[in-house]
């Protein structure tokens, strides 16, 4: 009663949760718990060379700093607890509350998708909250067991004691909820620059305007949604996550160019000077996060450098597309199809 009242708590009462390193040592600054309790959470991020197996990545237990949910921070103390209960216990009653874990772990997966589903499915800022909900417990249940295992009473000192087999559950649980929410976002994104479904022909007249004020509209839907995110979420997810539904209308662009047959001059200028305001305004949507540069944006935006040569390929002339697509080895060479370039110099 108490756990599945505390899953049912509100996921918008966060609490940021970070690891910093400290002569060699991680403090975890997620919550105030009793001393004891603290140096065996500290055990489950230790940079991995401190456990002599320096060979994989000394970052592999450090946890990014993002918001998550009191509940679930109150979860996994709870989680914590019960094993420093079963490490202090027979063999048996050890046994029993491993079990408990495990049905309250059941519970978590089973409980907080049904609890939270009107806000999840909705709410992108509860969506980004959720997912690091189940990303924040994966992450702790990966050494639970390891942790307390060496002061177990015998036979379990010496069995392995986890809880690893949640782990891909509850990602994938997490993945799946952002997924979701993304397909969403991505569908409103595209709905944007719905008068593109159609090609660019006639983008010197009334249409041309209405796509410039669609995109102002996107910008500010983009920008916005990056101000939703953006403390909550551990900057590199924001980062791909904006860089998908940017790509998603990059190539709705690129696509309405190459699918007509023949282009106008007037068209092709007004749509390489919208495009323009369309690269320029996306690029600015980075600056949120100072890791970002120009070519890193190509990184979580496939089509990035293909709507960055479609733009010189608007406006060039046929001396400068024949130096850009440098016998296949150019610019253009290396983001169009020969057919596409032979297709837009026929037009």
């Amino acid at each position: 009663g108490e756990m599945r009242a505390l899953l049912k708590s509100d996921l918008s009462h966060t609490k940021n949760v970070w690891v910093k390193v400290v002569e060699r040592k991680l403090s975890n600054q997620f919550s105030e718990i009793d001393s004891d309790l603290e140096s065996r959470i500290h055990l489950s991020i230790q940079p991995i060379n401190n456990l002599e197996m320096n060979y994989l990545d000394e970052n592999l237990f450090i946890f990014p700093s993002c918001q998550v949910s009191t509940f679930a921070i109150e979860f996994i103390e709870r989680c914590q607890e019960l094993m420093l209960e079963a490490s202090q216990n027979g063999s048996h009653h050890a046994f029993e509350i491993i079990k408990t874990i495990r049905y309250l772990l059941q519970m978590f997966i089973s409980l907080t998708p049904y609890y939270h589903n009107t806000h999840i499915s909705s709410v992108p800022r509860s969506t980004a909250i959720y997912y690091n909900n189940c990303m924040f417990v994966a992450h702790h249940l990966i050494t639970l067991g390891f942790e307390f295992q060496q002061d177990m009473a015998p036979p379990l000192n010496s069995e392995i004691c986890t809880f690893i087999d949640f782990v891909p559950v509850i990602r994938i649980l997490g993945e799946e909820t952002w997924l979701e929410m993304l397909n969403k976002q991505k569908a409103e994104t595209i709905g944007f620059v719905s008068v593109l479904q159609n090609t660019i022909s006639g983008m010197d007249g009334s249409k041309g305007d209405l796509l410039q004020k669609s995109l102002i509209s996107l910008i500010s839907h983009l920008s916005q949604l990056i101000k939703t995110w953006e403390d909550v979420l551990p900057l590199h997810i924001v980062r791909g996550t904006i860089g998908i539904l940017i790509d998603s209308v990059l190539s709705l662009c690129i696509n309405s160019v190459f699918q007509l047959s023949d282009i106008s001059a007037t068209d092709a200028s007004r749509a390489a000077s919208i495009f323009s305001f369309l690269g320029n305004h996306s690029k600015d949507l980075f600056l949120f996060d100072p890791a970002v540069e120009s070519e890193v944006i190509s990184e979580v935006c496939d089509e990035w450098s293909r709507f960055n040569e479609l733009i010189i390929l608007l406006d060039a002339s046929l001396k400068l597309i024949q130096e850009r697509w440098g016998q296949g080895k150019g610019p253009f060479g290396q983001n169009f199809k020969i057919s596409e370039i032979r297709n837009f110099v026929k037009g």
